[in-house]
């Protein structure tokens, strides 16, 4: 890229998001590394989220506002932000979260000086729709820095917690050897496990991203975090208001299917180690076999009919 081109992009994918956009895009601008842009696609808001975000532009000119006609969906505008990324590294952020003013500065110096690195993250602090802390989240282990892409694919497919890392410091081009953020259920976890096939994520210890948990959140309102997705409902976020009513059938048996294309769909990984991933394939199944057969049950009822 060029050089007069920033050396990270913040990609920031909002619809209404009025409420918590001001302390994000503040907390983004406050970093002591400043040789970034920040990158807002605005999915046709209806809120204030246009007037805020054109104010932040006009004050800072790293600050780039772009705005959809029609609200496309959650899926189209994680990848839009990507697509206007100039950056050596990119980074999407939540409107709805905030982060330590050095939070960029420690993750760019990850990658600057580990190349195994594909990602660089840190800690996480929840935070409630208040911006009071609920605790430090720790998740379930997982071998992130293993120098066997197998075994980082084999915990990132199987991860069963919050996938926060979506949210870590990346370098740009290997979203480029990666097939997009997917229209299906756990998309952010499955391009996680694609990317964990390029490179290690390493963990800064320190906390400095602030994790908000609240109701309006598509986590919260669709059952994420229950444990028992509404896939259906969750049409609405990731195709927009135009195709909320579209069913999704079979929604495990497409992440599962998402999960086994990653061992060939992933650019660059060599063949003895894509092999090698075939068994976390088989594993995610059995271990979903309950889901992905409440799957076919809920197709079979009304077929009955």
């Amino acid at each position: 890229m060029p050089d007069a081109c920033p050396r990270v992009t913040i990609g920031v994918p909002v619809y209404n998001g009025d409420r918590y956009l001001e302390e994000a895009l503040e907390s983004l601008l406050a970093q002591t590394y400043t040789d970034f842009e920040l990158v807002i696609s605005d999915n046709a808001s209806t809120d204030r989220t246009e007037e805020i975000c054109r104010s932040f532009a006009m004050r800072d000119p790293r600050v780039r506002y772009v705005r959809a006609d029609v609200n496309s969906g959650g899926t189209w505008n994680f990848n839009r932000v990507v697509e206007l990324a100039q950056g050596r590294y990119f980074r999407w952020a939540a409107h709805d979260d905030a982060v330590a003013p050095t939070y960029l500065e420690r993750c760019v110096e990850v990658l600057d000086t580990d190349p195994r690195a594909a990602l660089a993250h840190t800690r996480v602090e929840l935070i409630d729709a208040a911006g009071d802390s609920l605790g430090i989240y720790e998740g379930p282990d997982a071998r992130r820095e293993d120098d066997r892409s197998w075994v980082r694919f084999h915990d990132a497919a199987l991860w069963s917690g919050r996938n926060h890392l979506i949210f870590g410091v990346v370098r740009r081009e290997l979203l480029d050897r990666i097939p997009p953020y997917g229209s299906h259920g756990n998309a952010d976890g499955v391009l996680l496990a694609r990317l964990s096939l390029l490179g290690t994520f390493v963990t800064v210890e320190e906390p400095l991203q602030r994790m908000r948990v609240h109701e309006e959140q598509a986590s919260t309102k669709y059952g994420v975090e229950r444990g028992s997705v509404d896939y259906r409902a969750w049409r609405q976020w990731i195709d927009g208001a135009a195709d909320a009513k579209r069913s999704i059938e079979f929604p495990y048996w497409r992440i599962w299917g998402e999960h086994t294309r990653s061992i060939v769909a992933v650019r660059g990984v060599p063949v003895l180690d894509r092999i090698k991933c075939v068994p976390t394939s088989a594993q995610w199944a059995w271990s979903r076999k309950g889901r992905m057969r409440k799957d076919v049950m809920r197709f079979l009822r009304p077929t009955a009919r």
